[in-house]
Protein backbone atom coordinates (compact mmCIF):
# COMPACT_ATOMS: atom_id res chain seq x y z
CA UNK A 1 0.00 0.00 0.00
CA UNK A 2 2.94 2.31 0.63
CA UNK A 3 3.83 2.25 -3.07
CA UNK A 4 0.48 3.63 -4.25
CA UNK A 5 -1.37 6.71 -3.03
CA UNK A 6 -5.10 6.44 -2.50
CA UNK A 7 -6.22 9.67 -4.17
CA UNK A 8 -9.83 8.88 -3.39
CA UNK A 9 -9.19 8.99 0.36
CA UNK A 10 -6.43 11.58 0.25
CA UNK A 11 -8.12 14.17 -1.94
CA UNK A 12 -11.71 13.16 -2.76
CA UNK A 13 -13.30 12.21 0.57
CA UNK A 14 -13.35 8.55 -0.44
CA UNK A 15 -15.82 9.13 -3.27
CA UNK A 16 -15.12 6.37 -5.80
CA UNK A 17 -18.46 6.82 -7.56
CA UNK A 18 -17.70 10.30 -8.89
CA UNK A 19 -17.43 10.69 -12.64
CA UNK A 20 -14.15 11.63 -14.27
CA UNK A 21 -15.50 15.13 -14.94
CA UNK A 22 -16.55 15.53 -11.30
CA UNK A 23 -13.17 14.34 -10.06
CA UNK A 24 -11.25 16.75 -12.26
CA UNK A 25 -13.54 19.62 -11.28
CA UNK A 26 -12.88 18.93 -7.58
CA UNK A 27 -9.15 18.63 -8.17
CA UNK A 28 -9.10 21.98 -9.98
CA UNK A 29 -10.98 23.65 -7.13
CA UNK A 30 -8.64 22.06 -4.60
CA UNK A 31 -5.58 23.19 -6.54
CA UNK A 32 -6.90 26.74 -6.80
CA UNK A 33 -7.57 26.96 -3.06
CA UNK A 34 -4.22 25.48 -2.00
CA UNK A 35 -2.25 27.51 -4.55
CA UNK A 36 -3.31 30.72 -2.82
CA UNK A 37 -2.44 29.40 0.64
CA UNK A 38 1.13 28.34 -0.21
CA UNK A 39 1.96 31.92 -1.25
CA UNK A 40 2.27 33.04 2.38
CA UNK A 41 3.84 31.75 5.61
CA UNK A 42 1.85 29.10 7.45
CA UNK A 43 2.48 26.24 9.85
CA UNK A 44 0.92 23.99 7.23
CA UNK A 45 2.74 25.30 4.16
CA UNK A 46 4.94 22.23 3.63
CA UNK A 47 1.97 19.90 3.79
CA UNK A 48 0.01 22.08 1.38
CA UNK A 49 2.94 21.94 -1.03
CA UNK A 50 2.85 18.14 -0.75
CA UNK A 51 -0.88 18.20 -1.42
CA UNK A 52 -0.35 20.26 -4.56
CA UNK A 53 2.16 17.68 -5.76
CA UNK A 54 -0.40 14.93 -5.09
CA UNK A 55 -3.00 16.85 -7.07
CA UNK A 56 -0.69 17.02 -10.09
CA UNK A 57 -0.18 13.26 -9.83
CA UNK A 58 -3.93 12.77 -9.55
CA UNK A 59 -4.52 14.77 -12.72
CA UNK A 60 -2.34 12.24 -14.57
CA UNK A 61 -4.13 9.27 -13.03
CA UNK A 62 -7.58 10.68 -13.82
CA UNK A 63 -6.67 11.90 -17.28
CA UNK A 64 -8.99 9.42 -18.99
CA UNK A 65 -11.12 6.37 -18.22
CA UNK A 66 -8.45 3.85 -19.20
CA UNK A 67 -5.90 5.44 -16.88
CA UNK A 68 -8.46 5.51 -14.07
CA UNK A 69 -9.34 1.83 -14.62
CA UNK A 70 -5.67 0.83 -14.40
CA UNK A 71 -5.26 2.88 -11.23
CA UNK A 72 -8.39 1.39 -9.63
CA UNK A 73 -7.05 -2.11 -10.34
CA UNK A 74 -3.67 -1.28 -8.77
CA UNK A 75 -5.42 0.22 -5.76
CA UNK A 76 -7.51 -2.90 -5.32
CA UNK A 77 -4.43 -5.13 -5.46
CA UNK A 78 -2.68 -2.95 -2.87
CA UNK A 79 -5.24 -3.95 -0.26
CA UNK A 80 -6.14 -2.31 3.04
CA UNK A 81 -3.72 0.25 4.53
CA UNK A 82 -1.69 -0.85 7.54
CA UNK A 83 -2.15 0.64 11.01
CA UNK A 84 1.11 2.53 10.60
CA UNK A 85 -0.08 4.03 7.33
CA UNK A 86 -3.38 5.02 8.94
CA UNK A 87 -1.61 6.72 11.84
CA UNK A 88 0.59 8.63 9.36
CA UNK A 89 -2.40 10.34 7.75
CA UNK A 90 -2.33 14.13 8.07
CA UNK A 91 -5.92 14.62 9.12
CA UNK A 92 -5.67 18.41 9.01
CA UNK A 93 -4.82 18.32 5.31
CA UNK A 94 -7.58 15.84 4.69
CA UNK A 95 -10.05 18.05 6.54
CA UNK A 96 -9.08 21.02 4.38
CA UNK A 97 -9.28 18.95 1.20
CA UNK A 98 -12.72 17.62 2.03
CA UNK A 99 -13.93 21.11 2.94
CA UNK A 100 -12.61 22.62 -0.29
CA UNK A 101 -14.37 20.03 -2.46
CA UNK A 102 -17.62 20.58 -0.57
CA UNK A 103 -17.89 17.39 1.51
CA UNK A 104 -18.70 19.00 4.86
CA UNK A 105 -19.52 15.77 6.66
CA UNK A 106 -16.17 14.21 5.82
CA UNK A 107 -14.43 17.51 6.62
CA UNK A 108 -15.97 17.58 10.10
CA UNK A 109 -14.99 13.99 10.83
CA UNK A 110 -11.45 14.63 9.59
CA UNK A 111 -11.18 17.80 11.67
CA UNK A 112 -12.13 15.85 14.81
CA UNK A 113 -9.40 13.33 14.07
CA UNK A 114 -7.02 16.22 13.40
CA UNK A 115 -7.77 17.71 16.84
CA UNK A 116 -6.91 14.36 18.43
CA UNK A 117 -3.78 14.08 16.31
CA UNK A 118 -2.58 17.68 16.85
CA UNK A 119 -4.38 19.09 19.92
CA UNK A 120 -2.20 22.21 20.05
CA UNK A 121 -2.63 23.15 16.39
CA UNK A 122 -5.01 25.93 15.42
CA UNK A 123 -5.78 24.61 11.93
CA UNK A 124 -8.14 21.73 12.82
CA UNK A 125 -10.29 24.22 14.73
CA UNK A 126 -10.24 26.58 11.73
CA UNK A 127 -11.58 23.87 9.40
CA UNK A 128 -14.18 22.83 11.96
CA UNK A 129 -15.32 26.45 12.33
CA UNK A 130 -15.84 26.78 8.57
CA UNK A 131 -17.93 23.62 8.51
CA UNK A 132 -20.01 24.87 11.45
CA UNK A 133 -20.61 28.15 9.61
CA UNK A 134 -21.87 26.25 6.58
CA UNK A 135 -24.25 24.38 8.84
CA UNK A 136 -25.43 27.68 10.40
CA UNK A 137 -24.06 26.65 13.79
CA UNK A 138 -22.87 30.17 14.52
CA UNK A 139 -22.16 29.91 18.22
CA UNK A 140 -20.25 26.66 17.79
CA UNK A 141 -18.30 28.19 14.92
CA UNK A 142 -17.42 31.17 17.10
CA UNK A 143 -16.15 28.82 19.84
CA UNK A 144 -14.04 26.89 17.35
CA UNK A 145 -12.64 30.13 15.92
CA UNK A 146 -11.82 31.44 19.40
CA UNK A 147 -10.04 28.16 20.19
CA UNK A 148 -7.98 28.55 17.01
CA UNK A 149 -7.17 32.15 17.95
CA UNK A 150 -5.86 31.10 21.37
CA UNK A 151 -3.79 28.22 19.95
CA UNK A 152 -2.23 30.39 17.24
CA UNK A 153 0.12 32.03 19.74
CA UNK A 154 2.93 32.37 17.17
CA UNK A 155 0.54 34.07 14.71
CA UNK A 156 1.69 31.62 12.03
CA UNK A 157 -1.81 30.96 10.81
CA UNK A 158 -3.34 34.36 11.50
CA UNK A 159 -4.82 34.73 8.01
CA UNK A 160 -6.82 31.50 8.30
CA UNK A 161 -7.73 32.19 11.92
CA UNK A 162 -8.84 35.80 11.50
CA UNK A 163 -10.76 35.11 8.30
CA UNK A 164 -12.94 32.46 9.91
CA UNK A 165 -13.19 34.42 13.18
CA UNK A 166 -14.29 37.55 11.36
CA UNK A 167 -16.87 35.54 9.43
CA UNK A 168 -18.19 34.09 12.69
CA UNK A 169 -18.62 37.61 14.08
CA UNK A 170 -20.38 38.64 10.88
CA UNK A 171 -22.80 35.73 11.14
CA UNK A 172 -23.43 36.51 14.81
CA UNK A 173 -24.26 40.13 13.94
CA UNK A 174 -26.71 39.20 11.22
CA UNK A 175 -28.70 36.62 13.16
CA UNK A 176 -32.38 37.36 13.70
CA UNK A 177 -33.46 39.52 16.64
CA UNK A 178 -29.90 40.67 17.35
CA UNK A 179 -30.47 43.83 19.40
CA UNK A 180 -27.06 45.43 18.98
CA UNK A 181 -25.08 43.93 16.07
CA UNK A 182 -22.69 46.89 15.76
CA UNK A 183 -20.06 45.39 18.08
CA UNK A 184 -20.04 42.10 16.14
CA UNK A 185 -19.71 43.93 12.84
CA UNK A 186 -16.84 46.03 14.17
CA UNK A 187 -15.03 42.89 15.35
CA UNK A 188 -15.60 41.30 11.93
CA UNK A 189 -14.13 44.33 10.17
CA UNK A 190 -11.15 44.38 12.51
CA UNK A 191 -10.44 40.68 11.92
CA UNK A 192 -10.56 40.98 8.12
CA UNK A 193 -8.57 44.21 7.97
CA UNK A 194 -5.89 42.92 10.35
CA UNK A 195 -4.77 40.14 8.01
CA UNK A 196 -5.50 41.75 4.65
CA UNK A 197 -1.84 42.80 4.11
CA UNK A 198 -0.59 39.29 5.03
CA UNK A 199 -2.96 37.37 2.78
CA UNK A 200 -2.09 35.98 -0.63
CA UNK A 201 -3.65 37.89 -3.57
CA UNK A 202 -6.53 35.43 -4.09
CA UNK A 203 -7.19 35.50 -0.34
CA UNK A 204 -7.19 39.30 -0.45
CA UNK A 205 -9.99 39.13 -3.01
CA UNK A 206 -11.97 36.94 -0.64
CA UNK A 207 -11.27 39.23 2.31
CA UNK A 208 -12.53 42.21 0.30
CA UNK A 209 -15.71 40.25 -0.40
CA UNK A 210 -16.19 39.50 3.30
CA UNK A 211 -15.52 43.14 4.15
CA UNK A 212 -18.12 44.08 1.54
CA UNK A 213 -20.65 41.73 3.12
CA UNK A 214 -19.99 43.28 6.52
CA UNK A 215 -20.45 46.82 5.21
CA UNK A 216 -23.60 45.69 3.41
CA UNK A 217 -24.98 44.39 6.72
CA UNK A 218 -24.06 47.75 8.27
CA UNK A 219 -25.95 49.57 5.46
CA UNK A 220 -22.73 51.28 4.38
CA UNK A 221 -23.26 50.92 0.64
CA UNK A 222 -20.38 53.18 -0.41
CA UNK A 223 -17.87 51.09 1.56
CA UNK A 224 -19.40 47.83 0.26
CA UNK A 225 -18.98 49.11 -3.30
CA UNK A 226 -15.33 50.04 -2.67
CA UNK A 227 -14.58 46.61 -1.23
CA UNK A 228 -16.22 44.85 -4.17
CA UNK A 229 -14.27 47.00 -6.59
CA UNK A 230 -10.97 46.29 -4.82
CA UNK A 231 -11.68 42.57 -4.64
CA UNK A 232 -12.40 42.32 -8.35
CA UNK A 233 -9.31 44.40 -9.16
CA UNK A 234 -6.92 42.02 -7.38
CA UNK A 235 -4.57 40.57 -9.99
CA UNK A 236 -4.86 36.90 -9.10
CA UNK A 237 -6.68 33.79 -10.19
CA UNK A 238 -9.75 33.43 -8.03
CA UNK A 239 -12.46 30.81 -8.15
CA UNK A 240 -15.50 31.44 -10.38
CA UNK A 241 -17.77 31.33 -7.33
CA UNK A 242 -15.75 33.98 -5.49
CA UNK A 243 -15.64 36.19 -8.59
CA UNK A 244 -19.39 35.82 -8.94
CA UNK A 245 -19.87 36.70 -5.25
CA UNK A 246 -17.80 39.85 -5.65
CA UNK A 247 -19.76 40.85 -8.75
CA UNK A 248 -23.04 40.42 -6.87
CA UNK A 249 -21.78 42.41 -3.89
CA UNK A 250 -20.63 45.23 -6.17
CA UNK A 251 -23.85 45.28 -8.19
CA UNK A 252 -26.00 45.23 -5.06
CA UNK A 253 -24.08 48.18 -3.61
CA UNK A 254 -24.46 50.10 -6.88
CA UNK A 255 -28.22 49.52 -6.84
CA UNK A 256 -28.50 50.76 -3.27
CA UNK A 257 -26.37 53.84 -3.96
CA UNK A 258 -28.15 54.84 -7.17
CA UNK A 259 -31.82 54.11 -6.49
CA UNK A 260 -32.82 57.19 -4.51
CA UNK A 261 -36.47 58.04 -4.08
CA UNK A 262 -38.45 58.94 -7.20
CA UNK A 263 -35.77 61.08 -8.84
CA UNK A 264 -35.18 58.90 -11.90
CA UNK A 265 -32.98 61.42 -13.65
CA UNK A 266 -30.62 61.73 -10.71
CA UNK A 267 -30.52 57.93 -10.43
CA UNK A 268 -29.68 57.70 -14.14
CA UNK A 269 -26.80 60.14 -13.62
CA UNK A 270 -25.50 58.12 -10.64
CA UNK A 271 -25.66 54.85 -12.57
CA UNK A 272 -23.82 56.43 -15.49
CA UNK A 273 -21.07 57.63 -13.15
CA UNK A 274 -20.70 54.13 -11.62
CA UNK A 275 -20.58 52.67 -15.12
CA UNK A 276 -17.64 54.94 -15.87
CA UNK A 277 -15.88 53.85 -12.67
CA UNK A 278 -16.37 50.18 -13.58
CA UNK A 279 -15.10 50.67 -17.13
CA UNK A 280 -11.94 52.38 -15.84
CA UNK A 281 -11.23 49.81 -13.11
CA UNK A 282 -8.62 47.04 -13.18
CA UNK A 283 -11.15 44.20 -12.95
CA UNK A 284 -11.42 41.58 -15.67
CA UNK A 285 -13.46 42.21 -18.81
CA UNK A 286 -15.92 39.46 -17.84
CA UNK A 287 -16.56 41.12 -14.45
CA UNK A 288 -16.96 44.51 -16.12
CA UNK A 289 -19.49 42.99 -18.48
CA UNK A 290 -21.42 41.32 -15.66
CA UNK A 291 -21.68 44.49 -13.55
CA UNK A 292 -22.30 46.74 -16.55
CA UNK A 293 -25.13 44.44 -17.61
CA UNK A 294 -26.80 45.04 -14.23
CA UNK A 295 -26.29 48.79 -14.64
CA UNK A 296 -27.72 48.77 -18.17
CA UNK A 297 -30.82 46.89 -16.98
CA UNK A 298 -31.34 49.54 -14.31
CA UNK A 299 -30.76 52.37 -16.79
CA UNK A 300 -33.37 50.83 -19.09
CA UNK A 301 -35.78 50.61 -16.16
CA UNK A 302 -35.05 54.16 -14.99
CA UNK A 303 -35.43 55.70 -18.44
CA UNK A 304 -38.81 54.03 -18.64
CA UNK A 305 -39.63 55.42 -15.19
CA UNK A 306 -38.48 58.89 -16.22
CA UNK A 307 -40.80 58.72 -19.23
CA UNK A 308 -43.63 57.54 -16.97
CA UNK A 309 -43.06 60.37 -14.49
CA UNK A 310 -43.00 62.90 -17.33
CA UNK A 311 -46.25 61.52 -18.68
CA UNK A 312 -47.69 61.52 -15.16
CA UNK A 313 -46.86 65.19 -14.62
CA UNK A 314 -48.35 66.01 -17.99
CA UNK A 315 -51.52 64.08 -17.17
CA UNK A 316 -51.76 65.64 -13.67
CA UNK A 317 -51.64 69.11 -15.25
CA UNK A 318 -54.91 68.44 -17.09
CA UNK A 319 -57.64 69.97 -14.93
CA UNK A 320 -61.36 69.23 -14.87
CA UNK A 321 -63.29 72.09 -16.52
CA UNK A 322 -64.93 74.37 -13.96
CA UNK A 323 -68.64 75.06 -13.84
CA UNK A 324 -71.35 73.04 -15.43
CA UNK A 325 -71.61 72.09 -19.05
CA UNK A 326 -73.37 74.87 -21.00
CA UNK A 327 -76.72 73.68 -22.32
CA UNK A 328 -77.95 74.25 -25.84
CA UNK A 329 -79.70 77.71 -25.97
CA UNK A 330 -82.90 76.59 -27.72
CA UNK A 331 -84.73 79.77 -26.60
CA UNK A 332 -82.04 81.94 -28.21
CA UNK A 333 -82.31 79.95 -31.45
CA UNK A 334 -86.06 80.45 -31.53
CA UNK A 335 -85.62 84.14 -30.74
CA UNK A 336 -83.10 84.52 -33.56
CA UNK A 337 -85.47 82.87 -36.03
CA UNK A 338 -88.35 85.08 -34.93
CA UNK A 339 -86.19 88.23 -35.13
CA UNK A 340 -85.03 87.22 -38.60
CA UNK A 341 -88.61 86.72 -39.82
CA UNK A 342 -89.73 90.04 -38.34
CA UNK A 343 -86.74 91.73 -40.00
CA UNK A 344 -87.74 90.30 -43.40
CA UNK A 345 -91.34 91.44 -42.92
CA UNK A 346 -90.25 94.94 -41.82
CA UNK A 347 -88.02 95.50 -44.82
CA UNK A 348 -90.73 94.13 -47.14
CA UNK A 349 -93.35 96.56 -45.79
CA UNK A 350 -91.02 99.55 -46.07
CA UNK A 351 -90.23 99.87 -42.39
CA UNK A 352 -86.48 100.46 -42.71
CA UNK A 353 -86.01 101.53 -39.10
CA UNK A 354 -87.76 98.48 -37.68
CA UNK A 355 -85.99 96.24 -40.16
CA UNK A 356 -82.60 97.60 -39.15
CA UNK A 357 -83.40 97.08 -35.47
CA UNK A 358 -84.41 93.46 -35.95
CA UNK A 359 -81.36 92.90 -38.20
CA UNK A 360 -79.10 93.93 -35.34
CA UNK A 361 -81.14 91.80 -32.94
CA UNK A 362 -80.81 88.79 -35.24
CA UNK A 363 -77.06 89.27 -35.56
CA UNK A 364 -76.68 89.59 -31.77
CA UNK A 365 -78.71 86.49 -31.12
CA UNK A 366 -76.73 84.48 -33.70
CA UNK A 367 -73.42 85.65 -32.17
CA UNK A 368 -74.66 84.68 -28.71
CA UNK A 369 -75.80 81.34 -30.07
CA UNK A 370 -72.40 80.64 -31.68
CA UNK A 371 -70.55 81.61 -28.46
CA UNK A 372 -72.74 79.29 -26.40
CA UNK A 373 -72.28 76.41 -28.84
CA UNK A 374 -68.48 76.94 -28.85
CA UNK A 375 -68.45 77.03 -25.05
CA UNK A 376 -70.35 73.75 -24.92
CA UNK A 377 -67.98 72.14 -27.42
CA UNK A 378 -64.94 73.42 -25.51
CA UNK A 379 -66.31 72.09 -22.23
CA UNK A 380 -66.91 68.72 -23.86
CA UNK A 381 -63.38 68.66 -25.29
CA UNK A 382 -61.85 69.63 -21.93
CA UNK A 383 -63.87 66.97 -20.13
CA UNK A 384 -62.78 64.31 -22.63
CA UNK A 385 -59.15 65.42 -22.19
CA UNK A 386 -59.54 65.22 -18.40
CA UNK A 387 -61.04 61.72 -18.56
CA UNK A 388 -58.27 60.62 -20.91
CA UNK A 389 -55.66 62.04 -18.50
CA UNK A 390 -57.25 60.18 -15.58
CA UNK A 391 -57.18 56.94 -17.55
CA UNK A 392 -53.53 57.60 -18.34
CA UNK A 393 -52.78 58.17 -14.64
CA UNK A 394 -54.43 54.88 -13.71
CA UNK A 395 -52.37 53.10 -16.36
CA UNK A 396 -49.12 54.75 -15.22
CA UNK A 397 -49.78 53.92 -11.55
CA UNK A 398 -49.57 50.20 -12.34
CA UNK A 399 -46.22 50.65 -14.09
CA UNK A 400 -44.38 52.83 -11.60
CA UNK A 401 -43.63 50.14 -9.00
CA UNK A 402 -40.62 48.67 -10.82
CA UNK A 403 -37.89 47.13 -8.65
CA UNK A 404 -34.12 47.20 -9.37
CA UNK A 405 -33.11 44.06 -11.25
CA UNK A 406 -30.80 41.91 -9.13
CA UNK A 407 -32.04 38.37 -9.13
CA UNK A 408 -29.62 36.73 -6.68
CA UNK A 409 -28.99 37.27 -2.99
CA UNK A 410 -25.41 38.24 -2.18
CA UNK A 411 -25.21 36.52 1.18
CA UNK A 412 -22.63 33.82 1.70
CA UNK A 413 -22.94 32.10 -1.66
CA UNK A 414 -20.35 29.34 -1.85
CA UNK A 415 -19.03 30.23 1.58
Amino acid sequence: MADIINFYDELLAGDREATLAEINSRLKELKLQLSSKVQRPSSHKDEWMRQLDLIEQAFIVFDDEDSRDRYDLELKRAGTPTDAETRAIDWTSRAWNYYFIGDNGAALVASRKAKEQSPKSAMPFVVSAWVQLKDNEWKQAKQEADEAFVLDDQVEDSVDVQMVRGTAYLFMGTREHKKDPAADFDRALASFQKVLPKAAPAEQAELHWRLGLTYDAMKNDAAAFDEGLQGLSVQAEISPIMRHNLELTTSSAINSLCNIGNDARKAISLYESKKTVISQSAMSDSSKQSITSNIDENLKRLKKLDDLWTRRKRAESVQMPTGGQPGFPLFVLVAAIVAFLIMIGAFSSGGAGAGAFFLLATIGLVVFLVVRINAANQYKAEMEAFKSAQAELDKIAHQLDVKPPLTEAIWMKGD
